[in-house]
């Protein structure tokens, strides 16, 4: 990785988190517990979203699928949930928010196959429901306060740009929908931020699926699955 600073332990990092998992293994019976500060666990999470399109290429997509689990959601893995109780500063938890998507353009949009959740689509792959799930089961939801360089939600904003990314595999869209779904709920603060973004969304071309413009509706009002 010329001219990149690549974090202490990334190798043993990846190799734990995506490298463990064979065919027909169990990941419930396996240690979870990556013995690292929270800093570090920033630095190696947004290292891995930045490169993800490279790192993570040599990985199948049952190993991506349990990988993802473990490092953004919960209960496989406490790594996401350790680092939104964390006092980190605003400016440490802004790099992890801005790496992510790199997650959908450069990993998920050519990786998770492009079927719908909330139509139950994604039965039998593992990728597919990571994807659609991610948001409903990730604790960095609670970073929602941290502003970007705009003074906007780096969370809402984060997921806007998903929802911008052309080419769009209509999972990965879904995928940001549901995350603004639950929020514009749970943090009503944020309403108008969120509703924003939905709004650009529906005003794009091209959407693709049209279904994704009545998931993007309901969205708007968190009457999502």
């Amino acid at each position: 990785m010329e001219g990149v600073l690549v974090p202490s332990r990334y190798a043993e990092w990846l190799q734990f988190l995506f490298g463990r998992i064979g065919p027909g293994d169990e990941p419930w019976d396996l240690d979870w517990k990556f013995d690292a500060s929270p800093e570090d666990l920033a630095r190696l999470l947004a290292h891995t979203m930045q490169h993800c399109g490279r790192d993570l290429v040599s990985y199948s997509d049952d190993q991506l699928a349990t990988g993802l689990r473990a490092l953004l959601m919960v209960p496989l893995s406490r790594i996401a949930y350790r680092l939104s109780q964390a006092q980190l500063p605003d400016a440490t938890k802004l790099t992890v928010l801005t790496s992510l998507p790199n997650l959908y353009a450069n990993c998920l949009s050519d990786r998770s196959p492009p079927v719908l959740g909330h139509l139950s689509e994604t039965r039998g792959s593992a990728l597919a429901g990571v994807t659609y799930m991610l948001w409903d089961e990730c604790p960095l939801t609670n970073w929602i306060s941290v502003k970007d360089d705009q003074g906007r939600s780096a969370l809402v904003a984060l997921l806007g740009n998903v929802l911008m990314q052309r080419p769009a595999n209509p999972a990965c869209l879904e995928s940001a929908l549901h995350g603004l779904g639950h929020l514009v709920i749970e943090h009503p603060k944020y309403e108008p931020e969120i509703i924003a973004q939905i709004d650009a969304f529906l005003a794009s071309r091209p959407i693709g699926r049209p279904e994704l413009k009545t998931y993007a509706a309901a969205a708007r009002k968190g009457h999502i699955q």
